[in-house]
């Protein structure tokens, strides 16, 4: 073989290459991380003021995977009635988001199955108001 049609070989090897690039970078789904994101920055101020309540309290919520394919959720005692919600945010895939109301046990704690969920990163974001006092506490798990 020549090194005429090795070169030949070579850039049309090397154009190949480039249009599956293109082709796989076009196909990518790209979105934002949150749909309503301008409005997501407008409230940040409010979630710096429940995070600092959240911090003032005796000890922090404690936000934990178990063995069992449960989150479990633990409040202080100082907690009395909160009333809030619990969200479960993939950053990777916002359809896979789910939203739980916030329903505590005699224990002052909160358990979700997370058996239906995919592995991986997660960010569970619990925001409620306890007695006027509005809390916000987030931790990053990951599951198997």
């Amino acid at each position: 073989m020549s090194w005429g049609y090795k070169i030949t070989i070579f850039y049309v090897s090397f154009v190949v290459m480039i249009l599956a690039y293109v082709f796989a970078a076009v196909n990518q789904d790209w979105h934002l991380v949150t749909e309503d994101y301008y409005g997501e920055e407008i409230r940040y101020s409010d979630r710096i003021q429940r995070t600092t309540n959240a911090a003032q309290l005796s000890s922090p919520v404690q936000i934990k995977r178990d063995g069992n394919g449960e989150i479990v959720l633990n409040f202080p005692s100082e907690i009395a009635a909160p009333v809030g919600k619990v969200n479960l945010y993939r950053p990777s895939d916002a359809r896979r988001d789910q939203q739980h109301a916030l329903h505590l046990d005699a224990n002052n704690r909160q358990v979700i199955d997370a058996s239906n969920l995919k592995g991986g990163k997660w960010r569970v974001q619990v925001s409620w108001e306890d007695q006027g006092t509005p809390y916000y506490a987030e931790q990053i798990i990951v599951l198997p």
